[in-house]
C-alpha cells in the first residue's frame, strides 16, 4: 500500500505492549518503493502520552512511563518543521529540520523498527537513542530519552 501526494499519514509510536506513545501528522511528499516521504509543519497537530494529572512523560524513561496510568493528550509538534523518511526495512527514519524561517538546523536519525502500515499511516517501535547531526555535518550527538523532550 502507498500513500498519495498531498495525502495525510499518521505516523504512530508504540510501546512494546503495543500502546501509542504518540502520533504525529504528517503531508506526504512522496511514497514509493524508495520510502515514504512526509512534512510535518512545526505547530501540526499530535498527541502525546501525559499522566492523568497532565504531566508530559515524553522525557521518562521508558520503564516509568510503562508503569503509571497515561492518555494521549492534543499537542503541536515544536519546534521545527520536519521532512521524514522512512525507508522500507531501514532500522531508522532520517529526518531533516527547519526553523520557522525555512532555515535547516540539521539531521534528526531516528532509531526504530518498523511495524508495518495500515490505511492511515504507518507504526514504528521507537528505540529512545537517536543521533542529532549539525548542518555542518561534523558535530553530532547521542539523544536518548532522558536527555531532551523533543
Amino acid at each position: 500500500m502507498f500513500f498519495d501526494a498531498h495525502e495525510t499519514a499518521v505516523r504512530r509510536g508504540l510501546h512494546p505492549d503495543g500502546r501509542i506513545a504518540y502520533l504525529q501528522c504528517g503531508r506526504v511528499v512522496s511514497d514509493d518503493a524508495k520510502g515514504l516521504l512526509t512534512w510535518v509543519a512545526a505547530g501540526s497537530a499530535t498527541l502525546r502520552r501525559v499522566t492523568l494529572d497532565g504531566t508530559p512523560t515524553r522525557s521518562w524513561p521508558r520503564h516509568r512511563t510503562m508503569s503509571v496510568p497515561t492518555l494521549l493528550a492534543p499537542s503541536a509538534w515544536e519546534p521545527y518543521g520536519t521532512l521524514m523518511l522512512t525507508r522500507p526495512g531501514a532500522r531508522h527514519s532520517v529526518w531533516w529540520s527547519f526553523d520557522r524561517e525555512g532555515e535547516f538546523v540539521g539531521w534528526y536519525v531516528n532509531l526504530e523498527t518498523d511495524r508495518g502500515r495500515w490505511a492511515g499511516g504507518t507504526d514504528h517501535f521507537d528505540h529512545a537513542l537517536d543521533l542529532l547531526i549539525a548542518p555542518d555535518r561534523r558535530t553530532w550527538r547521542w539523544r536518548t530519552r532522558t536527555s531532551s523532550s523533543t
